[in-house]
């Protein structure tokens, strides 16, 4: 026989052998997963604008699912957060990652159970840090020195709201208003802004006498664009009592912005399962997902870690971190289809 044949027939064996091989260890890493245990989790998320960068950016959060429990692991892009939550009723998908609103629907309608909130970290590199918190809030602020002390006040004033489907600029705010025995669009002259920026742009301007926006975005405005009288101690993303709000309040000079209410925690996007999983696999994904604070280079990849802060909490499970959305959507006759 030739070389070339001699050389063909080797290459041939190595080929035969490596898929052999392959094929060999796909079966013994399903003979060795425990009973139950699905051959692949599908996971959803919706991807209108950039499905693309959607799956590059959760691609790490797969593979550390797929290195804890031996499970080819994928994340799909959907049309929609219906989409998603609808592939979860009819069990084309094993988990997902989406808005608040929808994994409230998910629970509902796909049996969705939550197990681990994420945090990002928007550092160059990313790196773990302990402030910051799942839970961010939606403050309401006006111009220090136009009347505007309590949310009492407002009745009668002009009030901007960002977007009417903006969960801290608008859902929470409205919720707060109504708590505080407002009508919106009857007692305080609402308008919708646009965005968060403009909303405080457009208080700072004098075109309105109060407006809501996320902390994030004030903080971020004050050290750019306002004058913005925050807490001393800078951190966002912490409960502040009614004392801590005022003293700050009390102390801002006339003519700057300042916060005369803060929203109740609004929770941060849970990363749900199917309930009617293995319980042994769920908590395999689980572990691994609150593991991550520890891990350096998957949050450099992932700009994010994972946290369950029902304990610290003292809330009985995950999913009681979401019940006061679940009130508000109530109070607010929410249609949550659609909403995130």
């Amino acid at each position: 026989m030739g070389k070339i044949a001699w050389l063909v027939l080797g290459v041939g064996a190595i080929v035969v052998s490596v898929a052999c091989g392959a094929s060999e260890h796909a079966a013994r890493s399903k003979k060795t997963r425990p009973a139950g245990w699905p051959d692949q989790l599908r996971l959803g998320m919706a991807g209108v604008n950039d499905a693309e960068a959607a799956l590059e950016r959760n691609a790490p959060v797969a593979r550390r699912i797929q290195d804890a429990t031996g499970i080819p692991t994928k994340f799909f892009t959907l049309t929609s957060y219906s989409s998603v939550v609808e592939a979860m009723r009819a069990k084309r998908i094993d988990g997902m990652q989406v808005g608040v609103f929808s994994y409230i629907l998910a629970v509902e309608q796909a049996r969705a159970e939550a197990v681990a909130v994420y945090i990002s970290s928007y550092g160059e590199p990313a790196v773990y840090d302990p402030l910051l918190r799942p839970d961010y809030y939606s403050v309401i602020c006006v111009k220090k020195g136009n009347g505007i002390r309590s949310l009492a006040d407002l009745k009668g004033r002009t009030f901007n709201f960002v977007e009417p489907a903006s969960t801290s600029g608008h859902l929470v705010p409205r919720n707060e208003l109504i708590r505080a025995g407002l009508v919106p669009d009857k007692d305080v002259k609402t308008r919708f802004a646009g965005d968060h920026a403009a909303s405080i742009i457009s208080l700072w301007n004098g075109k309105a006498d109060a407006a809501a926006a996320s902390e994030p975005s004030l903080r971020l405005l004050g050290r750019r664009q306002i004058e913005y009288c925050g807490f001393p101690d800078h951190e966002i993303g912490r409960a502040r009592t009614a004392v801590e709000i005022k003293a700050v309040f009390d102390a801002c000079p006339d003519g700057r912005i300042a916060a005369i209410h803060y929203s109740f925690p609004i929770p941060g996007t849970p990363f749900a399962l199917r309930a009617d999983l293995p319980a042994d696999l769920k908590a395999a994904i689980k572990a691994s997902l609150l593991a991550t604070p520890g891990d350096a280079e998957f949050i450099r990849a992932a700009k994010r870690w994972y946290v369950d802060p029902s304990v610290e909490k003292g809330l009985p499970n995950l999913d009681a971190y979401y019940d006061e959305m679940r009130a508000m959507a109530r109070l607010l006759d929410l249609d949550l289809h659609g909403l995130d």
